[in-house]
């Protein structure tokens, strides 16, 4: 009897486990989380758009994620004259965005002050991408999915400065990348990343 009683329990606990491998749940520590994998152009967590997976979560991070399109707001990069160390580089908007957050105080509505205030989907953590990471999401998504993006003649700004004079934006009808003035109202959408 006690045997059968081993037995029965044992069995329980096998189909507690097969039950947690077959759902695709991890436990991490006593939270148990679901594991999901994400596409582009699939709805991220914070109810923005996937555009970009870098294959693994190296860094912290996997999956880049553009805010949701009525987040979008016009503004200025910031002022004239600030030299700004930034980088273009994938991965570095986060870092851009702050720093031109520490740099530039005093102007209160700029597109990285915006980002860093920006409270979407229950998430806090969105920035101004870099010259690369806004690339790959023109690149992903507004060549595809244009109706998620402002039309024709709209540009978005970037975290990656040029000069003291002028920092990179790009065009979402065509594409292209180029160094405008500091102080012009540009299309601002936050990124994040998970």
């Amino acid at each position: 009897m006690q045997r059968d009683r081993w037995v029965g329990l044992a069995g329980i606990f096998l189909v507690v486990v097969l039950v947690f491998v077959l759902i695709g749940c991890t436990t991490t520590g006593s939270k148990i989380t679901e594991e999901k994998a994400y596409t582009i152009g699939s709805q991220g967590p914070a109810g923005g758009l996937v555009f970009f997976d870098k294959g693994d979560a190296s860094g912290g991070w996997q999956y880049m994620e553009a805010a949701p399109a009525d987040t979008e707001m016009l503004a200025r990069w910031g002022t004239i004259g600030l030299e700004v160390d930034t980088s273009a580089d994938l991965g570095s908007g986060d870092a851009n965005t702050q720093e031109l957050v520490e740099q530039d105080p005093a102007w209160n509505e700029t597109a990285a002050v915006y980002c860093t205030n920006l409270m979407a989907g229950g998430y806090k953590d969105w920035f101004l991408p870099s010259k690369d990471e806004l690339s790959l999401l023109f690149s992903a998504l507004a060549r595809t999915n244009r109706d998620t993006f402002r039309g024709e003649g709209f540009a978005y700004w970037s975290s990656s400065s040029y000069d003291g004079e002028r920092a990179w934006a790009q065009g979402f009808s065509n594409g292209v990348q180029g160094k405008v003035e500091k102080e012009e109202l540009l299309v601002v959408r936050a990124i994040r990343v998970f």
